[in-house]
């Protein structure tokens, strides 16, 4: 019972966040024009993905929070629905392009955030991850693919690296988390 309503928070807290940060940026284009326009931020300074966030889209959305982790430039962001996302530019030769992970319960993230096999075993169940680009939000890694494929990363075949693509397969169901979904 208490997983069917984690995930049920789940499927509402992605498809909110998704809806909210899309909308973020075009509230941002209004006020700075076209995201396509904006310039990059500067990766070579440790608090470019901070400034770049609070720029654009901060006052868009009902932030509680942000904290910069200095060490790996990753923004954490929690929300006021008790939700929470880090955003972390994908590399520092990119234009502007980074990695987000979202929480339905930001609570997690420290729990999640300790060693590789603590992220490994928490993404597709306790975050999700999302690339964002220019051209928008989008579910990482699994625009263009079959659900077959979306199911058999998300189960960990043929490693479990591939639960990044879990959120691929909950938007590929509209945005629900399926019975056969491997909730881990």
């Amino acid at each position: 019972m208490v997983a069917n309503h984690k995930k049920g928070v789940a499927e509402t807290r992605l498809k909110k966040f998704y809806s909210t940060f899309s909308q973020a940026v075009k509230l941002a284009e209004v006020e700075y024009g076209e995201v396509e326009n904006w310039p990059d931020p500067d990766l070579t300074q440790e608090s470019a993905t901070e400034e770049w966030f609070n720029t654009y889209l901060r006052k868009h959305m009902n932030v509680l929070s942000v904290e910069r982790m200095v060490h790996d430039y990753t923004v954490w962001v929690k929300l006021v629905d008790g939700s929470g996302f880090g955003i972390r530019f994908a590399a520092t030769n990119s234009k502007t392009v980074f990695d987000m992970y979202f929480y339905p319960y930001a609570k997690d993230v420290d729990s999640c955030q300790k060693d590789v096999n603590s992220q490994q075993a928490c993404c597709g169940s306790k975050y999700f991850t999302f690339q964002y680009k220019k051209t928008g939000l989008e579910p990482y890694g699994g625009l263009g693919l079959q659900r077959s494929q979306l199911l058999d990363y998300c189960s960990g075949k043929p490693t479990k690296e591939y639960a990044n693509y879990c959120t691929g397969l909950i938007f590929y169901d509209g945005w629900q988390i399926k019975d056969d979904y491997p909730w881990f």
